[in-house]
């Protein structure tokens, strides 16, 4: 599970002690495909990883899928900012590379359904055109 902290800023609502509080969301599925093992589901994983490899012709790459519950009880409301906090760190050296320069995470949006405890790298769904990216 992964967290999402909206700040809710263009409506009062009820429960909430202004307009301007955050609201933690701590559920929703994510699981992490692995192209190397591509009939692999990793839903009941307790690691994310998200990078592409080429490890003398073995392809490692990773690709991670995240999907939060709906806003509880926010029906109508106008979510001005939301910030999701996902903390990476990998060295390869598992791999033999010995790498260690950063990376970049890319996100897109996913375009249909999955489930986190049988979805893999052959049966991943769609991703849009990228939205984002940070080294």
């Amino acid at each position: 599970m992964k967290w999402i902290v909206p700040a809710l800023a263009c409506a009062l609502l009820p429960g909430l002690a202004s307009a301007a509080d955050p609201v933690l969301i701590e559920s929703g599925e994510d699981t992490a495909v692995y192209r190397f093992l591509p009939n692999l589901a990793r839903g009941d994983y307790s690691t994310l990883y998200a990078f592409t490899l080429d490890d003398g012709g073995q392809q490692h790459d990773f690709r991670t899928f995240l999907r939060f519950d709906p806003l509880p009880g926010l029906a109508g409301a106008c979510v001005e900012y939301a910030a999701v906090y996902v903390y990476y760190g990998f060295d390869f050296t598992g791999f033999g590379s010995g790498e260690g320069g950063p990376g970049t995470l890319s996100s897109g949006q996913v375009l249909a359904p999955w489930v986190e405890a049988t979805t893999t790298w052959n049966n991943q769904p769609p991703i849009g055109a990228g939205t984002g990216s940070v080294t």
